[in-house]
């Protein structure tokens, strides 16, 4: 591709190289409207569906070339607008989120929370591919499944054994695999991502949306109890297995690391695909095995290890559809020879699964399946340890399909999804196999007999579709789609084991209406619908087999209740769930299946109606919905037409009106439908312009005009609101502070409606607020963790919600649990528009009696929710105070309603000659663009050409735009300033700025900001207004606006300033600056923005004897020139120019010079052709360029001669409006100097940065003015130039970017320049640079306890430290001057002490009510007259605080050491007692602070302790340091609890001699779960924290605990207290 160089100006070269862009996702354009979401879904959907029904579908294609339906919803749903690829790896940075939150202050005070019950089913278990015996109990089992989290079960043998959930802050990540290190059995790792997924080709593309990305692989090193994922893993997007090796005392990690074709790519890449080892648990990975095919690495689908340390792996088809079939082998891990099996490569082997004889190593078995159909189709057999192979059959009879082609009960071919084969490892005969069913051989394989079904009842019952087979103590298990199941007798019985295994993956769910129930009803993934009663965890009822489709319980009779299942499948009950029977069944009229496998439906319990969704199957014209009438009766079907577009994602029905509902798009559209159970139905589009992506939720408010929507795609916005029934502008962003992440469902608080709760894929999140500006999101889901929320339900009759996971079953709660005070809160219908604006402000406060409004116009009101009419364009303010009686509350809404006036075009650039040259050709160079090299690496903007502009259709055909980028190539930082011409803004009207940028790749974010120049200068220090901070992650053309109102009738600049680091490209184009129209109505508006140059003369200057483009323009020594803006007024007719050298002067036929010239505001722009050397002139392209457009040059002026000029506008009527009076005069003297101050100086003569100086000046003149002032900086010893800038008179003298060093006197200069360009003499002001404080080590200049810690872990145990070598220094704080004497010695302590205190006399700084509180167990009693704390291990430093109310108290500490810093001050402002500590070694870890009072007793005393480790903050928090005169306990905090609480217990001082005291925690059943010995205890409190594991280190489950105080006073049980605390995983 060619490089395109173009000139900025006749000393900057600008160039911009573009590399070819790489796009495989060619079925997303890319474009953020609508309709072309709709047809990319559309073709999507046309491109992967299937002829017929799905029923015909299922009996008849393998399913390795069905289209997955279930995935393709889901990435429907999720998949990033921009990419067309599903981020999962951004819930990782969601998790952290939720996990600071929850720790935050900010968390402790919410004022809405939401908990939650389980409710199981309890009895049925959900997809699970990893299951593993512990090592260390063969009774305990592990189990992951896609979802849901990673359980363990205590004794699998029994019906009794207990799952436990471990770690559920991940249970929206897909687990796949599971091991454990041989050589230390509490390290175990998880791989993730689920890989058997089949591919169907999409017209150019290849799409599996079976696969599940995964997150890498995790890793405990406590034996379960936390895990942490492995950094080195992120890209190992699908793990399908891991084994460890113990190789002379190292274990080394083989993993197999999958690719696939999904979304239209492979994610994890060629390169990653293959096996991999590691040596260090992980840290790094090396391959282990670099085989490749042709079109990448081979692909590793199975992994064993036999009993002599030989590692077998088998391939599967890469995603290239090569490499599969193969198996190999290693004694060493490094070379590896592949086993000859002997089959024949045209037959398409794929997937392998190798199983070694742990009995037996020479015994090594393969099952292979076949790619077409997608069946196990051999078993190989070695009984030499691989030198000869055997292939034998595999079962093809089924129980219940006798005598068809089904390989271990597979007749449909879903082997690259559901295939397990193990050997039994005390057995190398014994072999199981499991396809749909599974099998078992006692002879080596030659015969086999099938030992479970899932349709039958000839042989044990078992879930289809296998997964897993492990063996430990003679019993093995089975893992399927169903969960787990187990066998002790080698499989002749099968038992259940999922009761408590609560994994069940629920898409919907339905609520009982009664307040007194608990009952749901949902529909889940591959077991159906589900009914579950009574309370609790409880077992559910199954109602129909295969998907479970939407729920829906009849909210006024519950004897109604329906369930979906496949399409339009939907069943009924008309006695409450007694029985039910088959409802409804619709095709579409060619046969082929309507609407989609999960079909949207919603019942209206008014009407007695349901509405059925119809895009989808057979049928894609996205604009039928299917009504069934009077569903008390036999289903009576009618359609009616909408054009939606897409298929329906969501309904709601509205509460307010009967016959209303609702209906969101997968598009991005909502529809409100009146009277739809009717024939006489009519609907209306309701979109918001800025709604994009799939509506996954809708829930109507208080009225009809209030509607939440949720937004389930990543990237997009997720959560919105309407307060004025919708529309294109009627909906406002109310995501906030939402981490990124899919939101799927949404409700209000019907007590509260500025509360809302919405379901995530962590879990359910609540705002306090959404009525805000930027609302506030908490997670809330105590009870439930971080799983995926596919579905929230409420209920009228006590506000009770009900809530559907996809991996942790269905849960229940009572509803809010609100204590939010009296708030003022409001929300207008609108806030924009043309004036005269009508708004009306919808009042949403809470328990409030009167308003008091304030509409920033002068209109105030006091009714609840009025209406206000904004007469004139402007930026409005409004206020309201609410008031109960008893308390106000007032909230104001800054800079709210922005009222515009229809709009005229200033000023336009579409840089279709890019950006350098200047036209119309008058040698003003007024129109060009302006670089600023901030970074100074001479890489700045270029030009691109229309062939990178796709998508951006504003412009015209052969559009170019400017852009900045490098294609992410290493190291390249942007810090570049691309800035306009100047900009007249129109006086007394609305300005606005516009503009159009695209960042290309949604891989790389791109950053910049929108500056202004309030004065018009091209400095960057000119730039001091910020319109906006924007990080672009979308790569799509997206509009930028913004209102320059602020700055009308000014000249201004406005700039780019780009500045991405190692990113790709953002372009940039259409720039537009438009204005407030005028009226034709009366005299014009006077001319404004007018400047005086002197003439410009385009001469000879070549001598060539022709005037063209290559001579310069030359300033006239006679002549001057005025220019001014065009008038905007639509009857404009001419310009007068009126001048006299009387100052004052009438503008009269006397003093009428002429008229001016009124030159062509629309600009044509020469285009180069495809070969950059024709200029064609194309009328169709031109720029809008108003400033300075009209003109009059004055001939034969007289230097020193002094003019005045007035302009005169003149209309069609004759009408003549004069400007304000401008004057000029030629110069030749110079201009006087006067006095500078440098302004930003501190303490008399100290400057507090190395890179900005800010400079005023006085005194300065001239006798025409001085127009400019040059400001430089000077080192004051050497002389040397440290930094100059021109700036314009009247500038801001601030120099920035400047590199000065720190402690070091500068002399800053100044002299002034007039329009002649004559200079003053120079001023100057010396000053001392003072940046980095002695001691301050975070660069905050303040020395506090964070620098003492840095200064104690830098303290050295021997020599000499530089960074602590700050003494001796002279001079006074803070501003010491060091002369380091390499020696750390008390000199170097006192130099930091005397900052110290120099910081705390500055007085004390307020407190971040964000930091997040972590306590630390730790000893400080009161004794006597002496508080006496005992540091824990490992701390280095710390600060404590004491109030000392009234000054009551004198503290003081007399701890003494020569390795203890001890530095107090006294807050006498603040009333505290601040002592801080530093350690030089771990000597000493008692401190002492003695207490003297003149009060008889000594009072109640708070202690606030940060304390410091050598990885900085290790505790914070408050203890309570008193003299209790009782034994007491207290409730623990935080309570409910996730990791660890902290109990708090009174000794009193009544006891002489020191108490031994105990905690003993308890379970519900009374058993003691944890002995907390705290030993003997004086008088005092204490805290101990409890990490909620038991006696043996393990983590106990989730639940209700009980913690009780045993003391013993003379050997005796004197004193006991119990109390409860909540526990929730």
């Amino acid at each position: 591709m060619k490089k395109y160089t173009y000139i900025l100006f006749a000393v900057l070269i600008v160039g911009l190289s573009i590399q070819p862009i790489s796009n495989s996702y060619k079925a997303l354009k890319a474009d953020k409207d609508k309709s072309s979401r709709e047809n990319y879904l559309k073709t999507l959907t046309e491109d992967l569906k299937f002829e017929g029904s799905y029923k015909e579908m299922r009996k008849n294609t393998p399913k390795s070339q069905r289209p997955d339906l279930r995935g393709l919803r889901e990435y429907k749903m999720t998949y990033d607008l921009s990419t067309g690829t599903v981020p999962k790896e951004r819930l990782l940075s969601a998790m952290e989120t939720a996990r600071f939150k929850r720790n935050s202050l900010e968390y402790q005070n919410r004022m809405v929370t939401v908990d939650w019950e389980e409710r199981g089913p309890n009895n049925t278990g959900g997809r699970t591919r990893a299951i593993m015996f512990d090592p260390n109990d063969n009774k305990k089992l592990w189990a992951a499944g896609i979802s849901g989290g990673l359980w363990y079960n205590n004794d699998i043998t029994t019906i009794n054994g207990v799952w436990t959930l471990v770690d559920d802050s991940w249970a929206s990540i897909s687990v796949s695999s599971i091991a454990y290190d041989p050589n230390d059995t509490n390290i175990m790792y998880v791989g993730t991502g689920e890989r058997m997924g089949n591919y169907v080709s999409g017209g150019s593309n290849y799409f599996n949306f079976t696969p599940t990305k995964g997150l890498g692989i995790w890793k405990t090193t406590d034996g379960g109890a936390t895990w942490n994922q492995l950094s080195s893993t992120t890209d190992f997007h699908f793990v399908p297995d891991i084994e460890i090796r113990n190789e002379s005392g190292t274990s080394v990690l083989y993993i197999a690391v999958a690719g696939n074709y999904t979304e239209g790519y492979v994610p994890a890449g060629r390169d990653n695909i293959g096996l991999w080892k590691s040596a260090d648990g992980g840290a790094t990975w090396e391959r282990a095995y670099d085989g490749q095919e042709s079109n990448g690495y081979k692909e590793p689908a199975s992994i064993d290890i036999d009993s002599n340390g030989r590692i077998w792996f088998g391939t599967k088809m890469n995603s290239y559809w090569s490499g599969g079939g193969q198996l190999f082998y290693s004694d060493d891990g490094s070379n590896w020879t592949e086993a000859n099996l002997g089959l024949d490569a045209l037959q398409s082997p794929d997937r392998v699964l190798v199983s070694v004889a742990q009995s037996d190593p020479n015994y090594v078995y393969a099952l292979i399946s076949k790619n077409n159909p997608s069946k196990a189709e051999w078993l190989v057999r070695t009984s030499d340890g691989g030198t000869t192979w055997e292939t034998l059959g595999v079962p093809r009879d089924d129980i219940v399909y006798t005598g068809s082609d089904c390989a271990f009960g597979d007749c449909s071919g879903q082997a690259g999804y559901s295939m397990s084969f193990a050997v039994d490892p005390t057995n190398p005969n014994v072999l199981y196999g499991g396809g749909l069913d599974v099998y078992k051989s006692t002879d080596g394989g030659d015969n086999w007999t099938q030992i479970t079904d899932g349709l039958s009842s000839a042989v044990p019952y078992m879930h289809v579709d296998q997964h897993g087979i492990e063996f430990a103590g003679g019993n093995v298990i089975f893992s399927n789609d169903g969960g787990v199941f187990f066998s002790n007798d080698a499989g002749a019985n099968i038992y259940d084991r999922n009761t408590g295994y609560k994994t069940t993956q629920f898409y919907t769910i339905a609520l009982h209406p009664d307040a007194s129930s608990k009952d749901v009803l949902g529909g889940t993934q591959d077991n159906g619908s589900i009914k579950v009663s009574g309370s609790g965890a409880q077992d559910g009822e199954k109602i129909s087999s295969g998907d479970g489709g939407y729920a829906h319980i009849d909210q006024l009779d519950p004897n109604y209740q329906f369930t979906g299942s496949n399409y339009n499948t939907i069943y009924r009950t008309t006695n409450g769930g007694s029985s039910w029977s088959l409802y409804s069944n619709y095709d579409n009229p060619d046969g082929s299946d309507s609407g989609t496998l999960i079909n949207p439906t919603i019942i209206d319990s008014g009407t007695k109606t349901i509405y059925v969704n119809m895009y989808g199957g057979g049928n894609t014209s996205g604009n039928e919905l299917m009504v069934l009438n009077d569903y008390t009766q036999l289903a009576s079907r009618r359609i009616i037409n909408i054009p939606l577009g897409s298929q329906v994602s969501s309904f709601a029905i509205s509460p307010h009106t009967d016959d209303v509902i609702y209906i969101g798009t997968e598009a991005g559209k909502i529809f409100k439908v009146v009277d739809a159970s009717t024939t006489n139905y009519s609907y209306t589009e309701i979109s918001g312009s800025n709604i994009q992506g799939n509506v996954s939720s809708i829930d109507v408010g208080q009225n009809e005009n209030q509607i939440l929507a949720t937004v389930s795609n990543y990237g997009a916005v997720s959560v919105f609101e309407t307060y004025s029934g919708g529309g294109s502008n009627g909906w406002a962003n109310i995501e906030g502070d939402l981490p990124d992440m899919p939101v799927r469902a949404g409700l209000y608080n019907r007590d509260n409606f500025n509360q809302v709760i919405i379901g995530t894929d962590l879990g359910t999140w609540v705002s306090d607020d959404i009525s805000v500006d930027s609302p506030v999101w908490n997670p809330s889901s105590n009870g439930m963790g971080n799983v995926r929320v596919d579905m929230l339900k409420s209920r009228t009759s006590d506000g009770a919600i009900a809530a559907g996971t996809y991996g942790r079953g269905m849960f229940f709660s009572s509803g809010f649990t609100s204590t939010a005070p009296l708030n003022a809160a409001f929300t207008p219908n609108k806030t924009s528009g043309v004036a005269p604006l009508e708004v009306t402000f919808n009042d949403r406060s809470s328990s409030n009696t009167t308003w008091s409004w304030n509409f920033g116009d002068g209109n105030t009101s006091t009714v609840a929710s009025p209406t206000n009419t904004f007469a004139s364009p402007g930026t409005y303010s409004v206020s309201l105070t609410v008031s109960d009686g008893s308390a106000t509350d007032t909230v104001t809404k800054n800079n709210l309603i922005f009222v515009t006036s229809v709009q005229d075009t200033l000023w336009s650039d579409g840089f279709e000659n890019c950006f350098g040259l200047s036209y119309p050709l008058n040698g003003r160079n007024n129109y060009g663009w302006v670089w600023r090299d901030a970074n100074g690496d001479n890489d700045g903007p270029g030009c691109y050409p229309e062939s990178l502009n796709a998508g951006f259709d504003l412009a015209y055909e052969e559009d170019k735009g400017m852009g900045f980028g490098n294609a992410a190539a290493d190291a390249t930082v942007w810090d570049d300033w691309f800035i306009s011409p100047e900009l007249w803004l129109r006086p007394g009207v609305d300005n606005l700025l516009k503009f159009y940028a695209n960042g290309f790749n949604a891989t790389y974010a791109e950053e910049f900001d929108v500056m202004l120049s309030p004065s018009g200068g091209t400095q960057i220090s000119d730039f001091t207004e910020t319109l906006a901070n924007v990080v672009d992650t979308d790569a799509v053309w997206a509009e930028y606006s913004y209102d320059l109102t602020p700055w009308a009738g000014q000249k201004v600049r406005v700039a780019i300033h780009h500045k991405s680091a190692e990113q790709y490209y953002e372009f940039y184009d259409y720039f537009l600056v438009t204005a407030g129209q005028l009226s034709d109505a009366g005299a014009p508006s006077k001319p404004y923005g007018i400047e005086i140059e002197r003439a410009l003369i385009h001469e000879d200057t070549n001598g060539d004897g022709e005037v063209d483009e290559s001579d310069t323009w030359n300033q006239s020594d006679t002549d001057i020139t005025l220019y001014w803006n065009r008038n905007g007024e639509p009857d404009l007719s001419s310009y007068n120019v009126y001048a006299s050298q009387t100052d004052g002067f009438t503008a009269d036929s006397n003093s009428l010079l002429g008229q001016g010239t009124m030159g062509d505001i629309s600009i044509k722009i020469p285009v180069v052709d495809a070969n950059d050397d024709v200029t064609i002139l194309n009328d169709n392209y031109f720029n809008m360029r108003t400033f300075g457009a009209d003109s009059f040059t004055h001939e034969n002026l007289t230097t020193g001669q002094t003019w005045y000029y007035r302009i005169g506008a003149v209309d069609n009527d004759g009408n003549e409006t004069l400007s304000d009076q401008v004057s000029y005069v030629l110069d030749t003297q110079n201009p006087s100097s006067g006095t500078i101050t440098v302004n930003n100086l501190v303490d008399g003569g100290y400057l507090r940065s190395l890179t900005d100086l800010s400079v005023s000046v006085d005194g300065f003149s001239d006798d025409t003015g001085i127009v400019q002032y040059r400001v430089g900086v000077q080192d004051a010893t050497t002389s040397a130039n440290a930094g100059q800038q021109i700036f314009n008179a009247g500038d801001n003298l601030t120099l920035t970017g400047l590199s000065l060093e720190d402690r070091t006197i500068y002399n800053a200069y100044v002299y002034a320049i007039d329009g002649a360009g004559n200079e003053s003499d120079v001023v100057t002001s010396e000053f001392t640079t003072y940046v980095s404080l002695l001691g301050d080590y975070d660069a905050d200049f303040d020395v506090d306890v964070e620098d003492l810690n840095a200064f104690v872990n830098a303290w050295p145990n021997a020599g000499t430290v530089e960074a602590v070598d700050i003494g001796p220094a002279t001079g006074t704080a803070p501003y010491l001057i060091p002369t380091p004497d390499n020696v750390n010695d008390i000199k170097d302590v006192s130099v930091f002490a005397r900052n110290w205190l120099w910081t705390k006399s500055q007085g004390r700084s307020a407190e971040n009510t964000n930091l997040e509180i972590v306590p630390i167990d730790f000893e400080a009693e009161l004794i006597g007259n002496e508080i006496r704390i005992t540091l824990p291990d490992g701390i280095t430093a710390g600060k404590f605080e004491l109030q000392n109310t009234n000054k009551l108290i004198e503290f003081s500490s007399n701890t003494s050491t020569t390795d203890l810093i001890l530095l107090q001050n006294k807050d006498d402002e603040n009333e505290l007692y601040e002592l801080e500590f530093g350690k030089l070694s771990d000597i000493n870890n008692t401190i002492i602070i003695t207490v003297n009072s003149d009060q008889n007793e000594k009072p109640d005393l708070s202690l606030t302790y940060q304390l410091f480790n050598e990885n900085g903050l290790a505790g914070n928090g408050i203890m309570e340091i008193r003299n209790p005169d009782e034994f007491k306990l207290y409730q623990n905090y935080p309570n409910p609890f996730r990791n660890q609480t902290t109990i708090k217990y009174d000794i009193p001082s009544l006891m002489v001699n020191n108490v031994p005291t105990e905690i003993h925690i308890y379970n519900t059943l009374g058993q003691v779960v944890r002995k907390l010995d705290e030993g003997d205890k004086a008088a005092g409190q204490y805290t101990v924290i409890w990490d909620g594991k038991n006696d043996d280190g393990e983590q106990v489950s989730s639940g209700v605990y009980f913690y009780q105080l045993r003391t013993k006073v003379d050997g005796q049980s004197n004193y006991n207290k119990t109390m409860k605390m909540v526990l929730v995983r």
